[in-house]
């Protein structure tokens, strides 16, 4: 007879399967960590790749740099170095409401937020449209020329605080110069009437500037080189500002004395010739600040008059005088600005998306129809965990919150920093980029619940789908900026083109920098600040830390030994170095050394022009507990 299994054979056979059936078990977890970490990877990647388009969709608009801000000062930190972006800032501010400790990092200064000040972003003011939600249009017939930021939500619409910037704007392009005699001859006089509003004179010979006459105070950004003695002297700071007050009577000819200044307002600070100096002839340029005015403000017959709309968006509305203005020379019509601003949070992340034409997600009931949005990757939703704490609480005191409160983070007043209202029970905006109104998450959730609010549509937040309600008789409800008292409209959304603001339950963030646009010299090594470098010997160039890892373009020129010509070289790529790379000349300072022919004398470089010419884009994700980062760069420059 055949013989059967014994007990012990059957014990064996079973504990061989319950090894294999838990060894097979215990590569799931590691497989899932492994599916996660590729799916994060490929959204990582995608938010780059979206981040390098946008810069060449927006080439012209490219701002003249993006930098960090130190919350203490406000200043921008020119000691940055690259690991900066991803470590946690410790935030020491122990004064907020009666806290005697320090509070944790501050999310606003912390990883990639560690750079996040937008200087000099370009753009031509866009033609007036209607805009009805502003009242105060009647003088200007309701029309407003509306521009919205690369970079946004903006962390604060006006200058308050150490860290706040606010938001300021300059003109685009330089005053055109008139060189003035000593004294002035008719001609010069002449000369700059002609230019009026877009001119002004200068004394190279006594440092003085002269300017007629306005009713309306002005601010004027400018920036010089001078010399002291033999030496090639220096370069004024970065954002030295002069004031100009009003003056009724026309044509009255103002001057300015760049060694002495003059009496300067909050927020305008002139830093002036040293004495000894001589202004370099046809070194200076000055730029006319824009003057902001509060949202219930009128617009008047000053053409440099803008307004914040709404810091979520960007929506800036400027004066459309400035559209149309006429320029001198015959060189067409229409202003050009820069703004500078601070962007909130660079882990909210603006996704554009134009809405299907056609529904693809029919309901049941044939007369709902919806339109989906698919964004990134599943969303962060208000009341979820949220590993970076929120700041609550009043006058007794500051508490911490783990709970995600909305997609603006509340920060509470002190010292060194303002209130920031945030956007409490709101994690998802919706905005319609042709218009500036909005739709936000509290009219778009899921469920049939008492006050579950869908009028609007709905939104999956495990999914990542935002679905836009049109039920055939009723389209979304959209709502003006904030602070205006517009009536909410009612608009279609199929073929909408939109811009969404979101976070998500992986903290995704993808930040933009970039170094400067031009740099100025700085003789003195020891006084190296932002925007600026040093010249050494060997053909060696100084920069600060926060440099490091950028590209530039320089412009030199030297002495060819053979033949004896100056010899121009124009846009040599360099890559900035760390200090502790290899054959750094300096401690503490990046560098880069010029490529030369060694026969070439380096003393008879000369430098002429540096650019930074690459675009950076920088993306953190949390795994678990951990903070994983991917960096990317390319070249790229402003149109402008």
């Amino acid at each position: 007879m055949p013989r059967g299994f014994s007990l012990v054979e059957i014990l064996m056979v079973l504990i061989l399967l319950i090894v294999g059936i838990f060894a097979v078990i215990r590569l799931f977890p590691e497989g899932f960590v492994a599916i996660n970490a590729s799916a994060y990877s490929v959204v990582a990647d995608s938010l780059i790749k979206r981040n390098e388009d946008n810069a060449r969709k927006f080439g012209e608009n490219l701002p003249l740099g993006v930098v960090g801000i130190d919350p203490a000062t406000g200043g921008i930190r020119a000691n940055l170095v690259p690991g900066d972006l991803l470590v946690p800032f410790p935030y020491t501010e122990n004064t907020i409401n009666g806290n005697t400790g320090p509070l944790p990092e501050d999310p606003r200064f912390s990883y990639i937020n560690a750079a996040r000040r937008v200087l000099g972003e370009g753009f031509k003011i866009p033609p007036p449209s209607p805009f009805p939600p502003d009242s105060t249009l009647t003088s200007t017939g309701g029309y407003v020329s509306l521009y919205h930021v690369l970079y946004s939500p903006i962390y604060s619409d006006m200058p308050s605080g150490r860290a706040a910037l606010g938001v300021a704007v300059f003109s685009g392009t330089g005053l055109q110069r008139v060189t003035f005699q000593d004294p002035p001859s008719t001609d010069n006089l002449d000369d700059l009437a002609k230019l009026g509003a877009f001119g002004y004179g200068v004394d190279y010979d006594r440092g003085l500037l002269h300017f007629l006459s306005a009713p309306y105070d002005r601010i004027f950004k400018i920036e010089f080189s001078y010399r002291t003695g033999t030496d090639t002297g220096g370069q004024s700071l970065p954002n030295n500002c002069i004031y100009i007050p009003a003056n009724i009577t026309p044509n009255q000819q103002l001057t300015y004395n760049l060694y002495a200044g003059a009496p300067q307002p909050a927020g305008c600070v002139f830093y002036p010739l040293p004495a000894g100096a001589q202004l370099i002839p046809g070194s200076e340029s000055l730029y006319r600040r824009f003057r902001q005015l509060l949202v219930g403000d009128p617009f008047t017959g000053d053409a440099y008059e803008f307004k914040v709309y709404d810091t979520t968006y960007g929506l800036l509305g400027f004066n459309p005088l400035a559209s149309s203005l006429p320029l001198p020379s015959r060189e067409g019509r229409g202003l050009t600005a820069r703004v500078d601003y601070d962007v909130d949070d660079w882990t909210i992340l603006r996704q554009d998306e134009t809405v299907p034409l056609r529904v693809v997600d029919a309901s049941a009931n044939a007369s709902v129809r919806r339109y989906p949005i698919k964004l990134m990757t599943r969303l962060k939703k208000v009341g979820d965990f949220d590993e970076t704490p929120s700041y609550v609480g009043g006058g007794g005191g500051v508490t911490l919150s783990k709970t995600h409160l909305g997609l603006i983070r509340d920060y509470p007043a002190g010292s060194i920093n303002p209130a920031r209202p945030g956007t409490p029970g709101i994690d998802l905006i919706l905005v319609d980029i042709e218009t500036g109104y909005r739709i936000d998450s509290r009219t778009m959730q899921r469920g049939v619940a008492a006050g579950v609010d869908n009028t609007n549509g709905e939104i999956d937040y495990s999914a990542g789908v935002i679905h836009l309600r049109d039920d055939g008789s009723q389209f979304p409800q959209w709502s003006p900026p904030p602070g205006l008292a517009g009536t909410p409209v009612y608009m279609p959304p199929a073929g909408r083109h939109v811009r969404v603001y979101y976070r998500t339950d992986q903290d995704f963030g993808i930040a933009s920098y970039k170094p400067y646009s031009n740099y100025l010299v700085q003789p003195d090594p020891a006084f190296l600040g932002p925007q600026q470098y040093t010249p050494l010997g060997g053909g060696y160039l100084l920069f600060p830390i926060a440099d490091a890892e950028k590209t530039v373009a320089v412009d030199y020129s030297y002495l060819d030994p053979v033949s004896g010509i100056i010899r121009q070289e124009t846009g040599e790529l360099q890559k900035i170095g760390l200090p502790t790379a290899v054959g750094a000349p300096a401690p503490g300072r990046a560098w880069l050394r010029l490529r030369r022919d060694p026969l070439v004398d380096t003393a008879t470089f000369r430098i002429t022009g540096i650019r930074g010419v690459s675009f950076h884009s920088h993306v953190i994700w949390r795994e678990a507990s951990r903070v994983r980062n991917r960096r990317r760069a390319t070249l790229l420059t402003s149109a402008r």
